[in-house]
């Protein structure tokens, strides 16, 4: 896993070899359908991977690298394992932070100190062309990044407000009139966290800050964003990460400083949260590490927490169970089609280590992970610097 300061790797899982035997039988059975008052009509996309508004196979895994770079990527095979794709000539961003890719698959979006970093990816090769007018707000710091269902908006969140962008012609950024739209600090604001999320259906958003979650109503034609009554919701202590599941009910949040995962019912008319029955749930004993991210292939049955293991999620309820405490490595990403999952490993338990990404074939019946034969894929080495976040795409 990562160094809860975003820093170098130090716990070998890409040699950690053979079957997750730690796990057990979920319980649940698949997703449901919306909560509230009116009828969702939920995409059932993948959730958490890096990329809006998907439910097929992924095609491209990408990574921010620190401390100065742009992101490197990998070609996808059948087996899970990863091709080398020709990094991007502009280097210069400074502590990329997290990516986010839209609905097409055509552009790239990375968070730094130093702005919006946009690429356009080559749809047959991987390979990245950063977009004119990049980078976008160069003078904000940007934490955590993501782009809506339909690929018309994107918004990132900076050191006290959500910053909002309508997705112009070939991929370049306008700001949304309003924007930034103001929350408040966020708990990891100098590390990598996945603290954004969009319901699947493009009408709220949903944003971690110190006070708790603020949610906001999304403007279906501008983008803009209106506070929700009684936002910001109640979390736990320095809530952390986000993701909604592809049913659309539930939203689950991590928390920096303490060791549960709050789970809450989405209003399908208002966006208002509910905490679920059990909520906060364990997910795991003694000193917390940094839970910065969670994934959910489009099926919903499982939910892989980044340093905390596997839980099942209750289709009915939201209530999650542990079914496995094994660590594949940090910042998970699992395909939307929930046969491969792939997180952040280094090669062997050493001090100047290289570090890349494992790729593991995932049980649909328990959820659990089997490491892929020989598919450590090489990004970085901890004498000059780390991996910190992925993003995959078709």
């Amino acid at each position: 896993m990562l160094d809860p300061d975003g820093g170098v790797a130090t716990t070998p899982q890409a040699s950690a070899g053979g079957t997750n035997t730690s796990g057990g039988s979920s319980g649940s059975s698949g997703s449901g359908t919306g909560t509230g008052t009116s009828s969702s009509t939920a995409g059932s996309y993948g959730a958490g991977t890096g990329a809006s508004g998907q439910s097929t196979a992924a095609q491209f895994l990408y990574a921010a690298q620190v401390p100065n770079g742009g992101p490197i990527g990998g070609k996808i095979n059948q087996d899970g394992t990863l091709g080398i794709i020709k990094n991007p000539s502009v280097t210069n961003a400074n502590n990329p932070m997290v990516l986010a890719i839209d609905p097409s698959g055509t552009y790239l979006y990375e968070t730094s100190q130093n702005g919006i970093w946009a690429y356009t990816i080559n749809r047959q090769s991987g390979e990245l062309t950063e977009i004119t007018g990049s980078p976008y707000d160069g003078s904000q710091s940007f934490v955590s990044i993501t782009v809506d269902q339909l690929g018309k908006f994107v918004y990132a969140t900076g050191s006290t407000g959500v910053w909002g962008y309508t997705i112009g012609a070939g991929g370049q950024l306008q700001a949304i009139a309003g924007s930034p739209f103001p929350t408040a600090t966020p708990s990891n604001q100098f590390g990598p966290s996945n603290n954004l999320a969009i319901d699947e259906n493009d009408k709220f958003l949903y944003v971690t800050a110190t006070p708790g979650i603020f949610a906001f109503t999304i403007d279906a034609a501008t983008g803009a964003l209106t506070t929700i009554a009684g936002s910001p919701f109640k979390a736990g202590n320095a809530p952390l990460s986000l993701v909604v599941t592809p049913s659309n009910k539930f939203l689950y949040e991590t928390n920096l400083n303490d060791p549960t995962t709050y789970g809450y019912t989405i209003d399908q008319t208002t966006g208002i949260l509910a905490e679920i029955s059990g909520s906060p749930f364990t997910t795991l004993s003694g000193v917390s590490p940094l839970a910065d991210n969670m994934t959910i292939p489009t099926q919903g049955k499982f939910l892989y927490i980044a340093n905390r293991g596997t839980f099942s999620i209750d289709p009915n309820t939201g209530a999650l169970a542990r079914t496995s405490s094994f660590i594949p490595g940090d910042w998970p990403v699992i395909n939307p089609t929930g046969n491969f999952l792939w997180a952040i490993t280094t090669d062997q338990n050493c001090w100047h280590c290289d570090i890349g990404v494992s790729a593991y074939t995932v049980d649909p019946n328990t959820g659990n992970l089997t490491l892929v034969p020989n598919s450590f894929f090489i990004m970085n080495n901890s004498f000059s610097g780390a991996v910190v976040s992925l993003a995959i795409t078709k």
